[in-house]
């Protein structure tokens, strides 16, 4: 089997899965199936026959890591995308960054002018390059995993809102084009029309969560399993009617859940579980219209979920070194972020990184060019990230200033076992019908990967380098 080359863009990338690919057959059409902080032992943990019966005639991969430094959404649908890491695709988080150049701050995407700051070509934008007849759709109500994963040159896209997840506990609103106060609507990107058979799927706002061991009342509908009911009954309208070759469709209910209630809780389980429920919605509609058994299904997660009810105040600490605070631009909270310095001259890197080094409860910082870092800071070394890169313990996520605790219990980020062990399915034609393969990782420990274990492990970033090489792109 050919080996997709990633054409030097990074050298710290991965490589094509070939050991389960079948070539006597190519797929027809493929469908990835995204799942928002899918941490792979909700799949062994949870009642899910819809994923097992995908497995069955596929391959799940227990021991496959997202691995880089800050596992979170953007830059984690991104990787799958491109195939390639941060450092090269440019996305360093699901928030907002500093850009040194402009003085601004940037996000991912600019909702006025449609501009996609993503600086590695996508699985579709190559599909398309090759054979411009081939159509492209994608669906999600977060605009990260669907922009990010469609890429420029998809045919149509449809989105609800962005979100700042760590403020949802403080109940900080969606935000976007698509949100209502009284319900959900679907937009495209600008400058587009959304489909008319999306306008009439619209979901109402607030509800009532109640089932086994559950009971929230009067609670935002994106914040509760029924949110991926939603998504999956745009998607079957958009397939209807696009009939894509290339469909991507990113469920979002179980990162949230995890966040808000953790990763052992009864709002997981159900939200895992509807998860299976609304992917089985998909097999039975692929069924129906005999496409099942042509169809290559991909599911993969962007990043996994660690329980983390301990706090570290940053910015309070570095009160205590004034030169230092002074030269802070930017800091980018989260389970794992950084500082951004207007001054990154020797002497001011060396200060803050001593600085940081300092604080109770950080377990490394480090500057992000350091050629002697670890792995994770390496594949993450992009002028977009921060200049310090921060790593709190495993329990820890790193807070705005004055905060006392996290704003939600489970968070992720950090390069631990938990937070990056993520879900790699591929099943159907131009897969072997192998199942469940690899030893799981131990998703208890409190160690960062290690770097000569990570390099033996299948990653995120295969993903697209194995889907080119099943289709023959």
């Amino acid at each position: 089997m050919t080996k997709v080359p990633n054409n030097g863009r990074d050298p710290l990338g991965g490589t094509a899965l070939t050991n389960i690919i079948d070539t006597s057959r190519r797929p027809r059409r493929v469908v990835f199936v995204g799942v928002d902080a899918g941490r792979y032992d909700y799949l062994e943990r949870f009642n899910v026959p819809n994923i097992n019966r995908i497995i069955e005639r596929g391959v799940s991969f227990r021991n496959s890591v997202c691995g880089s430094f800050i596992s979170e959404t953007a830059p984690g649908f991104s990787s799958l995308s491109t195939g390639v890491y941060p450092k090269s695709h440019g996305v360093c988080t699901s928030r907002q960054w500093f850009d040194h150049k402009s003085g601004e701050i940037q996000y991912f995407y600019d909702e006025e002018t449609g501009e996609l700051r993503l600086e590695a070509p996508t699985l579709a934008d190559t599909w398309k390059s090759s054979d411009p007849k081939i159509k492209v759709s994608a669906v999600s109500t977060k605009d990260r995993p669907s922009i990010l994963l469609a890429g420029r040159e998809a045919d149509v896209v449809a989105y609800c809102y962005n979100e700042l997840v760590t403020m949802r506990a403080l109940g900080v609103p969606y935000v976007g084009p698509g949100v209502n106060e009284e319900y959900f609507a679907w937009t495209e990107r600008p400058g587009r029309t959304t489909p008319a058979y999306l306008e009439g799927i619209r979901i109402p706002r607030k509800m009532d969560w109640i089932g086994d061991g559950i009971r929230h009342l009067d609670v935002d509908i994106a914040d509760t399993p029924e949110i991926d009911v939603h998504i999956m009954d745009a998607a079957l309208a958009m397939f209807d009617a696009e009939q894509p070759d290339l469909f991507f469709i990113t469920l979002v209910s179980v990162n949230i859940v995890a966040h808000l209630y953790g990763t052992n809780s009864p709002e997981i389980r159900e939200s895992v579980e509807e998860t299976d429920r609304q992917i089985g919605r998909l097999l039975e509609y692929l069924e129906s219209r005999g496409w099942l058994d042509d169809t290559l299904i991909v599911i993969a997660s962007d990043h996994g979920m660690t329980d983390r009810p301990n706090s570290v105040d940053v910015m309070s600490h570095l009160a205590n070194s004034p030169d230092v605070e002074a030269n802070v631009a930017y800091y980018l909270s989260g389970s794992s972020g950084g500082i951004y310095l207007h001054d990154t001259s020797t002497k001011a890197v060396e200060s803050a990184v001593a600085a940081v080094r300092e604080i109770p409860n950080i377990r490394g910082a480090w500057y992000r060019e350091d050629a002697s870092a670890p792995w994770f800071i390496r594949r993450f070394a992009h002028r977009r990230c921060p200049d310090i890169l921060i790593l709190a313990d495993y329990s820890y996520g790193l807070v705005e200033k004055g905060w006392t605790k996290p704003s939600v219990p489970a968070h992720h980020g950090p390069p631990y076992l938990s937070d990056i062990n993520v879900w790699s399915i591929f099943s159907g034609p131009g897969v072997k019908p192998l199942g469940v393969i690899g030893d799981p990782l131990d998703l208890t420990s409190h160690e960062v990967l290690d770097e000569e274990f990570e390099a033996q492990l299948p990653k995120q970033v295969d993903v697209h380098h194995t889907i080119r090489a099943i289709c023959g792109f």
